[in-house]
């Protein structure tokens, strides 16, 4: 609601700032204004208020990458999760597309993009990604590109046991530079009868 609040406020200001002499205020300092009221008012509203907040954070990194973040988010279908599994399962999945997309050379392939759906009892949820260089994958699962692999590499583990405890899978793949993250969760019976009332 604040971020709503000062977006508006950025608005009226900028709609102002137009009606002056191009003397008084130069256009390009409209233009950059005008920029940082779009950043706002792209806050997003999935019906989920963690999984909006994860979004917004990953759209902030990715502006500053110059990613392009695309996400169709039914945000309702994640109620039968608990917060903490909501942010820690999607905070690692788009903190790992970021990363991998930052090593991407090519501008047009610096994108990654999201869709979570309800669909015949279950929630599904995809992340794709453009790569370079070669993913080792262990026990179905990527290996580290770090260094210190004694220390990174748990993100994928954590969201593995997440997603167990929903009765669901998970399965990754990294083929032809596309790297696809897909995970299907069971919603539980009594979630669905609420939904249905």
């Amino acid at each position: 609601q604040i971020i709503n609040r000062k977006c508006h406020e950025l608005k009226v200001q900028i709609a102002n700032l137009r009606k002056l002499s191009p003397e008084a205020v130069p256009q390009e300092r409209i233009d950059e204004a005008e920029c940082a009221a779009r950043l706002y008012d792209a806050n997003r509203n999935t019906g989920n208020e963690v999984l909006d907040v994860v979004l917004y954070s990953t759209m902030l990194k990715c502006m500053e990458s110059g990613i392009a973040f695309t996400s169709m988010a039914d945000g309702e279908c994640l109620s039968f999760m608990r917060t903490r599994h909501i942010y820690a399962l999607f905070s690692n999945a788009l903190d790992n597309a970021v990363e991998a997309v930052m090593r991407v050379s090519n501008p047009e392939k610096r994108v990654i993009s999201l869709h979570v759906r309800r669909l015949s009892g279950a929630v599904e949820i995809a992340v794709m990604n453009y790569y370079e260089g070669e993913i080792k994958f262990k026990n179905d699962l990527p290996q580290t590109r770090k260094p210190d692999g004694r220390r990174h590499g748990f993100g994928t583990s954590s969201m593995q046991y997440i997603v167990s405890q929903y009765g669901g899978t998970m399965k990754i793949s990294a083929k032809d530079s596309v790297y696809l993250l897909e995970i299907r969760l069971n919603i539980p019976e009594k979630a669905e009868k609420t939904k249905g009332n």
